[in-house]
């Protein structure tokens, strides 16, 4: 279930601040906080593909608009 993981993956987020900041420390979850130090993120991929297409092509990008999202890929994205 996506919505209980989601759920997790906060819990697990705030946790670990919580423990950090009683110890005097602080968790970054950012992509690369620091030039002199290996990056860590917390980042989601997404992969969203058309049901009602046969070849259940990428449902993201618009057939006819170059650079714009789909109103389904508009839809998924404000769903979120």
């Amino acid at each position: 279930n996506a919505l209980k993981l989601a759920d997790q993956v906060i819990l697990a987020r705030e946790t670990i601040r919580s423990v950090a900041k009683t110890h005097g420390l602080r968790s970054l979850f950012l992509p690369k906080p620091s030039v002199t130090q290996a990056g860590n993120g917390l980042h989601l991929h997404f992969s969203f593909r058309d049901l009602d297409d046969n070849n259940r092509q990428n449902a993201f990008p618009d057939a006819d608009e170059l650079g714009k999202v789909s109103r389904k890929g508009g839809a998924f994205i404000e769903g979120i």
